[in-house]
């Protein structure tokens, strides 16, 4: 059986556009995953929502976590996943088809310990290159440094086990900007790839038409 990928998927008041995020990622033609939703104190309807996915489809977990917590809401989807790789997802953004398969044939023939995807933005048109790339050791943080790689947490495919001694901070904003320069010097391989297969929407009523399923 194909390794577990944990899809940890980030909600918060996105009612509006929650369920087009988890069809994208519900219909992914990887099959062998687990979607970790944590619910950070939705007041709107987002929570049914999620608890109506996680009965319909038995790889869904809702954990509710209360607003007022400190901790980070991906700290507490990391501790809830079993996957041997994870990946993050905003809540309400949209992955291609083929997002999480394409990203573990990248993890698998390379033997990386992270592969990165580009995105873009769902007012923005689709801006996919050909490049890719392949940084290693101590490559991988000096070209980080020089921003051939970035900080964002999403559209990147991690082995679970770099997380190991690595928290992110119980900050409100830049705690990926924190965190992934760690993981990148704990890693001894990345893959980057130039096509877009992640969509961040930026507006409640538009969305991530157009999203790339090109291969390598």
């Amino acid at each position: 059986m194909k390794d577990l990928v944990s899809v940890i998927v980030l909600v918060n008041n996105v009612e509006s556009f929650i369920n087009l995020s988890l069809d994208s990622i519900l219909k992914q033609t990887y099959k062998n995953i687990e979607v970790i939703l944590v619910d950070r104190g939705s007041k709107d309807n987002t929570s049914k929502i999620c608890e109506y996915y996680a009965k319909k489809d038995r790889r869904v977990k809702l954990v509710e976590v209360s607003s007022s917590t400190g901790q980070n809401s991906k700290n507490i989807g990391l501790k809830h996943s079993r996957g041997k790789y994870v990946t993050f997802v905003d809540g309400g953004d949209i992955i291609a088809s083929n997002y999480i398969e394409y990203m573990m044939e990248r993890m698998l023939d390379e033997e990386a310990d992270i592969v990165c995807v580009d995105h873009y933005k769902n007012n923005e048109p689709d801006k996919s290159d050909r490049h890719y790339r392949i940084f290693e050791n101590s490559y991988i943080l000096r070209n980080y440094l020089h921003m051939n790689l970035r900080s964002n947490y999403y559209a990147k495919l991690y082995r679970k086990d770099l997380f190991d001694g690595i928290k992110y901070p119980e900050v409100k904003h830049y705690d990926d900007f924190m965190t992934t320069y760690k993981l990148y010097d704990k890693a001894k391989k990345v893959v980057s790839s130039g096509l877009n297969k992640y969509c961040v929407v930026t507006e409640k009523n538009t969305y991530g038409e157009g999203i790339t399923d090109k291969e390598r």
